[in-house]
């Protein structure tokens, strides 16, 4: 004959401690705490990229704590607009104009700060021309004020690139460990209203 059987539910407050942190351990290992944050991460990150000038449309990452993780971004960079915003113009006004820059890389297996090829190219006079990559051992240095600058700022840019890279990856762990803490992973739990058997079994 069918039986009956009553089973006593809470919601996850009403739960014992030892259940609370069952099913706080069963969410984060099932990976829900994740399952959105590949969009939100990135959003954050274009609108960091974009407030400093620099391209958002090509922005890749992977952040696993893996050898080869981090965040990269992709694109052209309007000069202008880079130093205009990072409140550089003044600096480099006399070789802005003539100045475009790219990220190069996005072929690259892995996506990390180091994965970024800088190219900075100046179509204005004043500037000898720069030798061809693979053309030998000749050796361009910077003589003319405007080569002396449009050099700085070629060092100023790969060491910007690196520095914002480096600060986005750290703000994506940041995030990543926030949202599997115990406490956030809680609030999502009681949130949602979930229900659980006495043991923290997910009803």
């Amino acid at each position: 004959m069918p039986r009956k059987i009553e089973t006593e539910i809470f919601t996850f407050r009403e739960l014992p401690k030892k259940s609370q942190e069952k099913a706080i351990q069963d969410w984060r290992e099932a990976g829900h705490s994740l399952d959105f944050i590949g969009e939100g991460l990135s959003e954050v990150f274009k609108a960091e990229l974009n407030a400093l000038g620099l391209p958002d449309d090509n922005v890749q990452w992977s952040l696993g704590y893996s050898q080869g993780d981090g965040v990269a971004f992709y694109g052209t960079i309007d000069v202008e607009e880079y130093l205009r915003k990072n409140k550089l113009l003044k600096k480099y006004k006399s070789i802005a104009a003539d100045t475009s820059a790219q990220l190069q890389g996005e072929n690259s297996r892995y996506h990390h700060w180091n994965s970024m090829q800088v190219l900075v190219y100046y179509e204005g006079d004043e500037i000898r021309d720069l030798p061809e990559v693979g053309s030998g051992p000749k050796e361009w240095r910077p003589v003319t004020d405007k080569e002396k600058l449009l050099a700085e700022f070629e060092e100023h840019l790969k060491e910007h690139i690196e520095e914002v890279s480096r600060t986005l990856e750290k703000m994506g762990y940041d995030e990543i460990e926030y949202l599997q803490s115990d406490e956030q992973i809680a609030d999502t739990l009681e949130a949602n209203e979930y229900e659980y058997t006495a043991d923290g079994k997910r009803w």
